[in-house]
């Protein structure tokens, strides 16, 4: 500012030799000109010196009273001027310097109900509305020259929103690990040792969240996952036990029969098997519960199995790449329901971030990567998933209502399991596939589960949500599908089970052999014993010849023989010894007063009568009926009557 002077006058020396001729009229209008250019220059350097948002203000409340700003500043005028201090009073007020930020407010919350919170004061529309429009500085200073009215509201801010959510979360947490401890209760008093000890470890972790100042989703989430474990442990447990006590009742049995030496050595391994069986520890609760329903590792978004580009075996091979894969679209899909108009250019969004992928962790060939590059894609990859899925998240919390953090703040295995739950409670089709994303028709089910439990039908999985759900479902669970790790220690017990089994076939086909060798040694004996008693009686020669043979097989058996030997002796001797039974048994009962009897020819008739005359006569009357009647004869006789059978009629 001090050389311009000097340079003015400079310019006035240089000048004034060249047009004293011309008049002094000329040289006055010189110097004005002169001078008019210095105060503008002047002025605009003043308007410079003032703060971009006070000097946007003054603008733009010249421009609302018709005043050109730069003809203002060409006149010279500066910000200073006292005809402009009722416009710098006007801009103090738009000033942002004016607004405070992290101070103590209420805001109403879900309900209604106005609770405590950190807000920031924002420029906002007086519209007479209850919830005010927050501007930035800029939007107020255009809404105030046009004549509207702004005021200073007092806006949540984000860590007021998170504060907030995280007390409401801490006092459905609250709620819902009071609701888990009455649950597990009953296991206190399991037939297994370790589910009682697991129970009560998992009593003291609730009682000490419980009583923590707050209580965060991964520590509630751990704890009601590993009761869903515990639900598991207990049904294997009992399927561990249940299979050693079938085994100690069979083993027991097995020992109280008589067992031959060639068995003893087994069975004496077995018994060791059996105690190493009963002291072994017991089944333990799976530590990736959080990524797994069952025995199905969830996520990806994609079928692994037809993975080919090096993008998706990465993901495929990290777990946590897997399960971030599905988190990602959670946010995305809540989104999507909120802002139909805006579906898309999430979309795009979405293809723009998988693009970012690959590229930035350069996943672009679909070559096996080594073992060094596939870790640094994992890191690369895990990094911008999260960084995508905060953004999404963020978002939400801004912008739509706080019960809607209610659902995006779920695991992917937590929302599975409240879909199945809707399955089962008819909501969703049973061909739907299960997934852990609300698609349509998720957002369907839910809108009919709020509907009939007289909820507000916002179409997201509240709290409150869940609990109406969580009634609906009560006493509908599935049951427990085991590992197969689970199955491993089932088959340790079923091994010895099937070793005694098959034990017990051979010890029982034993001793039915020896049975067998003995009945058949028993029975050989007897048939001595037979042959002794009919030694020197008289027989026909045929029955000699029979005698003979059964004589031959009964000397040629030796004790020590196979028992199949032994078996056919028998058979041959059975059927021998039956015919030569039949006539020694009529030889043995012949006497010379009943020879009659076997005497003649086969054809013969014998008619026996009784002459006493005690005894009734059979009389045939002329209908052909025989009957009793006197008088009776009085000498019985007996008479043979040479007649042909198949003359005699009667």
């Amino acid at each position: 500012m001090l050389k311009k002077p000097i340079l003015l006058g400079s310019l006035f020396c240089v000048s004034a030799t060249n047009t004293m001729a011309q008049g002094p009229d000329i040289f006055g209008g010189i110097i004005g000109g002169i001078m008019a250019a210095a105060q503008a220059q002047a002025a605009q350097d003043a308007w410079a010196r003032e703060s971009p948002t006070h000097r946007y203000c003054l603008q733009k409340l010249l421009s609302r009273d018709g005043v050109d700003f730069r003809r203002l500043i060409q006149a010279g005028v500066e910000p200073s001027a006292r005809q402009l201090s009722h416009l710098h009073q006007e801009c103090a007020k738009l000033n942002p310097s004016n607004l405070k930020s992290g101070i103590r407010c209420t805001v109403p919350d879900s309900s209604g109900r106005e609770v405590p919170s950190v807000c920031n004061q924002r420029f906002a529309r007086a519209t007479g509305e209850s919830t005010p429009t927050p501007m930035d500085t800029e939007e107020a200073v255009n809404y105030y020259a046009r004549g509207g009215k702004v005021i200073i509201a007092e806006i949540e801010n984000d860590a007021g929103k998170r504060a907030r959510r995280e007390k409401a979360e801490t006092a459905s947490y609250l709620a819902g690990l009071t609701v888990l401890k009455t649950e597990i209760e009953p296991y206190r008093s399991s037939q297994s040792e370790h589910v009682r000890n697991f129970t009560q470890s998992l009593v003291k972790r609730i009682s000490a969240a419980s009583s923590a100042p707050t209580i965060s989703r991964d520590t509630y989430e751990r704890i009601r996952q590993d009761i869903t474990q515990l639900k598991y442990f207990e049904s294997a447990e009992l399927m561990r036990l249940a299979a050693l006590e079938k085994l100690a009742s069979f083993k027991a049995e097995i020992e109280k029969r008589p067992i031959d030496n060639n068995f003893t050595d087994e069975l004496d391994i077995l018994k060791k098997e059996y105690l190493s069986l009963t002291n072994q520890p017991a089944m333990k609760p799976d530590a990736n519960t959080a990524v797994k329903t069952g025995t199905i590792l969830q996520g990806p978004t994609f079928d692994c199995k037809k993975a080919s580009t090096a993008f998706e075996k990465t993901v495929c091979s990290s777990p946590e790449l897997r399960q971030l894969d599905i988190e990602i679209f959670q946010p995305y899909y809540i989104l999507r329901y909120a802002y139909p108009a805006e579906r898309e250019s999430l979309r795009q969004e979405a293809i723009d971030h998988a693009k970012n992928l690959v590229q930035s962790c350069n996943l672009g060939s679909s070559k096996q990567l080594a073992e060094k590059q596939q870790k640094a894609a994992i890191n690369c990859l895990s990094s911008l998933y999260r960084t995508q899925r905060d953004t999404w998240r963020e978002r939400i919390m801004r912008e739509l209502p706080q019960d809607v953090y209610d659902e995006v703040s779920r695991s992917p295995a937590e929302h599975i399991r409240l879909q199945e739950m809707l399955q089962r409670a008819g909501y969703i089709d049973t061909n739907e596939t299960i997934d852990g994303i609300y698609g349509i028709n998720t957002r369907n089910a839910i809108l009919s589960l709020q509907a009939s439990a007289d909820l507000p039908q916002s179409g997201y999985m509240t709290r409150e949500t869940e609990k109406a759900l969580l009634q609906k479902h009560a006493g509908k669970e599935q049951p427990v599908k085991f590992t197969e790790k689970d199955s491993t220690i089932i088959r340790k017990i079923a091994d010895p089970h099937s070793r005694y089994t098959a034990l017990e076939a051979r010890i029982d086909e034993f001793n039915q052999g020896k049975n067998r060798k003995e009945l058949a040694l028993a029975r050989i004996d007897d048939a001595r014993r037979f042959l002794h008693d009919i030694e020197g009686m008289t027989l026909s020669p045929d029955m000699q010849a029979k005698v003979a043979k059964l004589s031959e097989i009964v000397d040629a058996v030796q004790p020590d023989d196979d028992g199949s030997n032994l078996v056919q002796a028998t058979e041959a001797i059975s059927a021998l010894r039956t015919d030569i039974e039949n006539v020694t048994i009529v030889t043995k009962a012949t006497t010379d007063k009943n020879k009659f009897l076997i005497d003649g020819e086969l054809d013969d008739i014998i008619l026996l009568y009784n002459s006493s005359a005690s005894a009734p006569s059979v009389v045939k009357n002329l209908r052909g009926i025989l009957f009793l009647k006197a008088p009776r004869p009085k000498h019985a006789k007996s008479a043979r009557i040479n007649l042909n059978v198949s003359n005699l009629k009667l």
